[in-house]
This record gives structure tokens, C-alpha cells and sequence, in this order.
């Protein structure tokens, strides 16, 4: 059986430095800019309402602002899905076909398609794939230094050199 969460999540997704080694895997003994980062847009997330807020520094600095608007509005259609259409997009994803989705479920292919439609699913992972391919596209571009402390602009400037 599948269960909804009732508990809501704020999430910071930022690029920048940490202070302590990364190796270390104790994220209580971590810090640094990019702790700091989160934090405020945390809060800045709180005041404007919003689940999901990008900073990754790229030089393209609207890009952070396109993440932020495309993933908050996926948590809007998301949240707005029935307990119903929850499972069923959940068990498409799985299987990959309606059929085998209204076998697993004891329901119509019909009923499938029209839980998948109501759900706006195409329009969903089709957002889903643009933010995924954006990051692949981006993530190699090079990070806009105003953002960064000096010795991590440092490290960029000189892994972009050596590409």
C-alpha cells in the first residue's frame, strides 16, 4: 500500500563551498558558504511560499530563477493529485504501459488513462525531463564566480583551465 506524506518539505539546492571535508560524512561537522546559502533561501523559501529553491551559481543567473518557478510548479500539480492518481502514476512509471497498470490495479485501462490525463502526467514528466536536461546542459558550464569565496573561484578558474 502506498502512503502520502502529510508532512511538507522545504528543500535548498545550492552550489558553493564547505569548510570541512566532504569525506567526512557527518554532516553535523560540516560547514561553509554553502550551509550559509541554504539557509537563507530556506528562509527566503518560506516567506514566498515555496518548496524548492535553486542557487547554483551559473553564469546564466536566470537559470536558477526558471529551476525555482518549473520545480514549484510540479509541487503544485503533484499536491493537487488524489490518492488515486498517485498510485496510478506511480505504478505507469514502474510498468510503462496502462494495460499492465489496470491489471496490477484491478481497474480499466480506461480508468488509467483517464487518472493519468486528470493528473496532467504527460505535461508532468515532460517539465520532469526539460529540468533534467537543463541540469546535464548546464552543470558543465562554468559557475559564476560573484557567488563563490575566493579560494573555491580559485578551484573552478583552474579545473575550467585544464579542460
Amino acid at each position: 500500500m502506498l502512503f502520502r506524506s502529510p508532512h511538507l518539505f522545504r528543500f535548498a539546492i545550492v552550489r558553493g563551498a564547505l569548510d570541512v571535508d566532504i569525506s567526512s560524512k557527518n554532516a553535523s561537522r560540516m560547514d561553509g558558504p554553502a550551509f550559509h546559502t541554504a539557509a537563507d533561501i530556506i528562509q527566503r523559501a518560506k516567506k514566498e511560499n515555496l518548496y524548492y529553491y535553486f542557487n547554483l551559481g551559473f553564469q546564466f543567473v536566470e537559470f536558477d530563477s526558471w529551476l525555482n518557478e518549473l520545480s514549484n510548479l510540479l509541487h503544485i500539480l503533484r499536491s493537487g493529485w488524489s490518492d488515486h492518481q498517485l498510485r496510478v502514476v506511480q505504478f505507469y512509471e514502474k510498468f510503462g504501459s496502462q494495460k499492465s497498470v489496470a491489471k496490477e490495479l484491478g481497474i480499466t485501462q480506461q480508468a488509467v488513462s483517464s487518472a493519468l490525463r486528470q493528473a496532467c502526467w504527460k505535461e508532468v514528466k515532460r517539465v520532469e525531463n526539460m529540468i533534467d536536461e537543463a541540469m546535464g546542459k548546464y552543470s558543465s558550464y562554468k559557475c559564476n564566480s560573484l557567488y563563490l569565496p575566493k579560494q573555491t573561484r580559485q578551484l573552478v578558474k583552474g579545473s575550467q583551465q585544464r579542460r
